[in-house]
């Protein structure tokens, strides 16, 4: 199919969509054929620009050198708040080739007002590691220890399920973070909610 599309004049890429062909060439990101991957990447890199968020996200995981490269690119062209916007970037943040990238706009782009602490809870009691290693690393940046308050860990350390092994991790970050406030500050209350919790 690449060979035909390559070789016969007729088939010039800037009237695949008036020929129909656009469509059949963009799903050849997902062929087990390297050629085939990398003459859609070629192609879209010109004629699919627009290539939706959820696409560009799924094709950041490729397989394909290329086609990793192409949807870096395009994610990286848009206006990462309203074009991106959080929720796609904690989407890539999941992912294994694209949590560097959404890291670096995360840290860059979006301050306390979007990364809110509440947003942070759910972060460090995600499934997904990379979302409890964020969450862990830029909280305390954005967000005082003393304005979040003890309750805020608490709060925390109940809904993560302790009986886990990926949920230790964010459990620890959050009793390190009760330690820094102090046991002045831990209420009998307090106390009682996280031997529950235990």
């Amino acid at each position: 199919m690449v060979w035909i599309l390559d070789n016969v004049p007729r088939f010039e890429q800037a009237k695949f969509k008036e020929l129909g062909l656009h469509d059949a060439v963009i799903q050849l990101f997902d062929s087990s054929c390297t050629p085939a991957q990398k003459y859609a990447a070629n192609y879209a890199r010109t004629n699919a620009r627009d290539l939706p968020v959820p696409q560009l996200i799924q094709l950041i995981n490729n397989s394909h050198q290329d086609v990793r490269r192409l949807a870096i690119d395009l994610i990286q062209s848009r206006d990462p708040r309203t074009e991106i916007g959080l929720e796609a970037w904690g989407q890539l943040l999941a992912t294994g080739r694209g949590k560097k990238l959404a890291e670096e706009s995360l840290r860059k782009h979006f301050g306390a007002n979007a990364l809110t602490a509440e947003r942070f809870a759910t972060l460090l009691v995600a499934d997904e590691q990379n979302a409890r290693e964020f969450a862990q690393s830029r909280l305390i940046q954005l967000h005082p220890l003393k304005k979040l308050g003890v309750s805020y860990f608490v709060d925390v350390i109940e809904q993560a399920d302790v009986s886990e092994w990926y949920h230790q991790g964010s459990v620890n970050f959050c009793c390190e973070q009760l330690e820094k406030i102090g046991p002045a500050e831990i209420s009998t209350e307090h106390l009682q909610r996280l031997f529950l919790a235990d």
